[in-house]
């Protein structure tokens, strides 16, 4: 880790620490470069830099250096000039701090600033980074004096501290003030005031110090603003988490970096794993990334896995303590860290965090007051007693271990505690519908953020309104369905969506009976599943009548529904058209009752889609243009794979022109709402037939499938469909293997799903993407799938898509040799090899 070994190095810089390291674990230049971005010609420029600093010639005598520099102790302190620093501390590397120490240097070496505060939660660091500042602002010029005021009385005077600390005889005046102006006014000081958050009434005697000495600057740490005229806040948080679920982003994270430190004190030569990494950020995450709560954890390697250890922390954080004698007994446990900060707390400023613990995630200040009855100036104070921290712009949040903390407190009365989160449920569930609403009537997707913030209290405010039979709060909020379409969130509210159904008696609540069945026919629809036409149908029976309009509409769209799975059964046009007019006739009665822009789009988009899927372009086409000239020009939402489709359409009707056309727009629309399969689907096909085929960056996509496919949870459809696009184009490309991955990751999902027919719509458009070049392998891999062993017979589904891409292809015998659908992926995977 970089931070054990600048101290001992400090004339090296970030980056030529970094390839140091990589040259230690034995990486050649090229693998560096990867690595770290940079050229091969710049790796080789750093290396010559650090030979030289170094005073090596070769990567053996440069890595043995290393080692050196990581079992160094840090530089020692210049002269006399230091008194009281903790040894223990000095002799501990600051780990993932960097920023944090460069902008209190900043600060400690402005003229104009006198008197910093680090002020945070118990255990966040704040001694280690005034003392690690200390070490590298120290000179012969500058005194440094550190005082400990943890062990004073709260009625005690901090300035008699430091005399005790600098062992200035006593009885020189009747005042210490006296006595410490007299000492610092020799030379420029930095005086170190830890641990100052109980000592608040004597706040004062740090500016009266201050007014008589002319090069003193002071620090303090403290749990708390002081509120001091000329101070200046510095506030501290914990150490940074992962910003990318990939195990190198989870090794570089500060967090992570201070936890395998820590947990080589307790296992030698402990190097995870990548599914260790995991665990190590699900446990850093946990913590809030608080320095001693991942120091405490660490301590338990070697006594049980990772895994164990964050289990245990979840279910009670008295787990989280040591026995090691050189820490203050108020730092050997994450309760003994709280109860000091509780005990300094107000009765008021308790019941204000109790009503705060019902926050699961980050709240707004709105929120924060309505819930628990604070005023702003209330909540102001827990700010700077860093007992609720920033998160984000104009967010809060409390710390987990805290909130685990108070919910065992005496304060946190049952009764208490469950007023507060039926306000939270009355609260959010309220703004789930009026935002919801406000969604649907203007498919504005810049409403999006704002309802992702809040997406895990919505859920909760759901699941405590579910629990206690608040059903008209559910019956407004299910009006979320929309978010939830708009946000791609389907299977997580479907699953509680179903819940609900099964809590509720359909005869006492027909409406929110019925609005959960149309939410689940539509989400159904999105992930092609075959219960889609029953939730329609339960749909229409309960709010065909409702008295609310609204109701109505969206027993109307159900309709729509059920007329799309007759479209996808084959249904003839006869028996489409009449459900096609009253579809155009809810879309014009919708917008003429002042509009449910999300319901309206839903009913006109069946009718250029359903001629699609007939084959039908012509129609596809009039009924395409129709579409796109009455959508405003805002709406971006699912509209992007109409323009794809549009696109096939014009270029089966031999007007590529028109086609790229609507094969750029699918590209601008996804780019601007997130979807990134209908990005994918424009470029693939601009790239299949020759339309601007160097518009496609690989890399960038690459990038794109990777953020998409954690986001698809167990909608494994979106992904798979993704995958195949992306893959189709990798094939165009040569990129066999890149393909290879894709088409296997593919299979894979779409396995997930657990639906036959899912998987013969993916294996028969993997065929198709693949039968041209070698046939027999794509005909031996239909056979495998037809054989594998699944809930229901796949033939038939099998056959229709084989005949849908014209691939009429004999089976091959060795497909009977396969029964399990990892017998699948490896057929694939030589089928690729093949090509």
């Amino acid at each position: 880790m970089l931070s054990d070994t600048q101290a001992a190095a400090p004339q090296m810089t970030r980056r030529e620490l970094e390839i140091l390291a990589f040259l230690a674990e034995g990486m050649t230049n090229t693998e560096i470069a990867e690595r770290t971005g940079l050229t091969l010609h710049t790796v080789k420029w750093y290396l010559k830099e650090i030979f030289s600093k170094l005073h090596v010639s070769n990567r053996t005598q440069a890595a043995q250096k290393l080692r050196q520099m990581r079992a160094s102790p840090p530089a020692p302190l210049a002269g006399h000039s230091a008194t009281g620093l903790p040894a223990s501390l000095l002799l501990s590397p600051l780990v993932g701090r960097e920023r944090e120490l460069h902008d209190l240097m900043a600060l400690l070496s402005d003229s104009q600033v006198r008197q910093i505060t680090v002020y945070g939660i118990g255990g966040i660091g704040k001694t280690h980074l005034a003392v690690e500042a200390a070490r590298q602002f120290i000179s012969p010029e500058r005194r440094i004096v550190f005082a400990s005021l943890a062990r004073l009385d709260a009625s005690g005077d901090p300035l008699a501290a430091v005399a005790t600390a600098l062992k200035l005889p006593t009885g020189l005046s009747a005042d210490p003030l006296q006595d410490l102006r007299a000492f610092f006014h020799e030379q420029p000081a930095l005086l170190i005031l830890d641990s100052f958050e109980h000592l608040d009434a004597s706040s004062t005697r740090i500016t009266d110090l201050l007014a008589q000495t002319d090069q003193l600057t002071i620090l303090v740490t403290a749990r708390q603003a002081l509120h001091l005229q000329g101070e200046v806040l510095f506030p501290l948080e914990g150490l940074a988490l992962p910003a990318h679920p990939g195990a190198e982003a989870r090794a570089a994270s500060p967090a992570a970096q201070l936890f395998v430190q820590r947990a080589r004190a307790f296992q030698a030569g402990f190097t995870p794993d990548a599914a260790q990494l995991h665990e190590i950020a699900l446990i850093c995450s946990m913590v809030n990334g608080m320095p001693l709560a991942i120091e405490l954890a660490a301590g338990w390697i070697g006594m049980l896995d990772l895994r164990q250890i964050r289990e245990r922390i979840a279910q009670n954080i008295d787990f989280l303590s040591t026995e090691a004698r050189d820490r203050e007994p108020r730092h050997r446990s994450i309760r003994a860290v709280f109860d000091w900060s509780w005990a300094l707390l107000s009765a008021s400023e308790r019941h204000i965090l109790v009503g705060l613990s019902v926050f699961s995630d980050s709240f707004t200040l709105e929120a924060a007051e309505i819930v628990t009855g604070a005023d702003p100036r209330a909540l102001k104070r827990l700010v700077y007693k860093a007992l609720i921290q920033r998160s984000g712009e104009a967010r809060f949040m409390m710390q987990n271990l805290l909130r685990q903390f108070v919910s065992e407190t005496p304060e946190c009365l049952p009764d208490l505690l469950d007023g507060f989160r039926r306000r939270h449920a009355e609260y959010y569930l309220g703004f789930a519908a009026r935002e919801s609403n406000r969604l649907a009537l203007t498919l504005d997707i810049s409403l999006l953020p704002a309802m992702h913030a809040e997406q895990a209290h919505m859920v909760a405010g759901w699941q405590y309104a579910l629990s206690h039979g608040l059903y008209d709060l559910l019956l407004h909020a299910a009006s979320g369905g929309c978010y939830t379409d708009l946000a791609n969130i389907w299977h997580e509210c479907d699953v509680i969506y179903a819940e609900t159904l099964t809590h509720i008696s359909e005869a006492a609540q027909p409406i929110l009976a019925g609005r959960l069945y149309w939410y689940r026919a539509l989400f159904a629809l999105r992930a092609r599943r075959p219960d889609m036409m029953a939730y329609a149908e339960k749909c229409i029976a309960l709010l065909a009548d409702a008295p609310d309009m609204q109701y109505q509409f969206e027993a109307g769209c159900a309709a729509v529904l059920l007329t799309l799975g007759l479209a996808q059964d084959g249904q003839a046009p006869d028996v489409l058209e009449p459900r096609l007019r009253q579809a155009d006739a809810l879309a014009e009665q919708i917008q003429a009752t002042g509009g449910n822009l999300y319901l309206e789009l839903i009913a006109r988009a069946v009718r250029p889609t359903i001629a699609f899927l007939r084959g039908d372009m012509a129609a596809t086409a009039s009924a395409g243009e129709a579409f796109f000239r009455w959508l405003p020009p805002h709406v971006t939402w699912h509209v992007g794979f109409l323009h794809v489709n549009m696109g096939e359409c014009y270029l089966a009707l031999g007007d590529p022109a028109r086609a790229l056309v609507h094969f750029e727009r699918a590209y601008t629309v996804g780019i601007a709402s997130g979807d990134t399969l209908a990005v994918l689907a424009s470029a693939y096909f601009r790239s299949l037939h020759g339309l601007q085929p160097d518009a496609f960056d690989i890399g960038a996509h690459m990038q794109l499938v990777d953020a998409l496919l954690p986001q698809t949870g167990a909608n494994a459809l979106i992904g798979a469909h993704t995958l195949w696009y992306f893959a189709g184009t990798l094939l165009l490309r040569g990129q066999t293997i890149h393909a290879q991955r894709n088409l296997l990751a593919c299979l894979l999902l779409a396995q997930r799903q657990n639906d036959p027919s899912v998987l013969a719509k993916f294996i028969g458009r993997a065929v198709n993407a693949l039968a041209a070049p070698n046939p027999r392998a794509a005909a031996a891999l239909v056979g495998l799938a037809e054989s594998a062993s699944w809930p229901v017979p796949v033939h038939q589904a099998f056959h229709a898509t084989i005949s849908s891409t014209r691939l009429h292809l004999p089976l091959d015998s060795h497909a009977a040799q396969h029964a399990a659908p990892a017998g699948i992926a490896d057929a694939l995977a030589d089928i690729l090899l093949a090509r």
